[in-house]
């Protein structure tokens, strides 16, 4: 009974991959028949897929692009990636925690390096160009709800392709909306960060001038000044962004 209770233990607890390992194959058949229309007699070998997808209603994918993300292994994430239609040249890098959505519209250059948690919303077509680098938890979108439909609904007018031209460095938490096209040897980073940044410093040299007490008898800590001044730059930005 015990040993019955542990077999079942582990197996729940490898069910997502086991699940990847019947699925994969399937899948990669799909996208081959996605890449290669003019090839009719591959069109049957999708179906097995396409019930898949009906049933867990897209639900798949983003299972499946959020587990090989995880994977331990470097290699095996570009092979896995490879064969669900990724188009990348050599001295790619995808750190661990990528999250690629529609990998079959993925096209990447070579010696780009993804940072950790770098999500890429392929649906409409990301083209990455020569020595692009991404650092940590970038989001690249092609497509998006429109907040002025009744129904917060997705149309054409906001499904759009993004491109990055070559040698473009993407900083730390950087967003990147539908349709945008960045030009080679661009430099993007979040706004809030460079203010972060210059207002800790600003603090620091204050400190030296500022008294040690303030009227009311308590402590000037910069800590302190700068946890208020970070917490009214990160409401002002969240107010612009609702």
């Amino acid at each position: 009974m015990l040993i019955s209770i542990l077999f079942f233990l582990i197996l729940l607890a490898y069910l997502p991959w086991i699940a990847i390992i019947v699925v994969y194959p399937w899948n990669v058949l799909a996208v081959y028949t996605w890449l290669h229309p003019q090839k009719r007699w591959a069109r049957p070998l999708a179906i097995p897929y396409r019930v898949v997808a009906r049933f867990t209603r897209s639900g798949w994918e983003k299972f499946c692009a959020v587990h090989i993300g995880h994977l331990p292994s470097y290699h095996l994430r570009k092979w896995m990636y490879k064969g669900l239609g990724v188009q990348y040249e050599e001295n790619v890098i995808f750190r661990y925690g990528t999250e690629i959505w529609s990998a079959h519209h993925l096209h990447i250059g070579k010696g780009m390096i993804g940072g950790y948690d770098l999500l890429l919303d392929a649906r409409n077509g990301i083209e990455i160009g020569v020595n692009v680098n991404f650092s940590a938890c970038v989001s690249i979108y092609t497509e998006q709800h429109d907040y002025r439909a009744a129904d917060f609904g997705c149309d054409d007018s906001i499904c759009k392709k993004v491109t990055l031209g070559n040698r473009v460095w993407v900083g730390p938490n950087v967003i990147i909306l539908p349709g945008v096209t960045i030009g080679e040897g661009a430099v993007l980073c979040w706004p809030q960060a460079v203010l972060w940044r210059t207002m800790c410093h600003l603090l620091l040299l204050l400190q030296v001038f500022l008294p040690r007490k303030s009227l009311s008898g308590r402590s000037i800590s910069p800590i302190n000044l700068m946890g208020k001044v970070g917490g009214f730059i990160k409401g002002v930005f969240a107010c612009g962004t609702t």
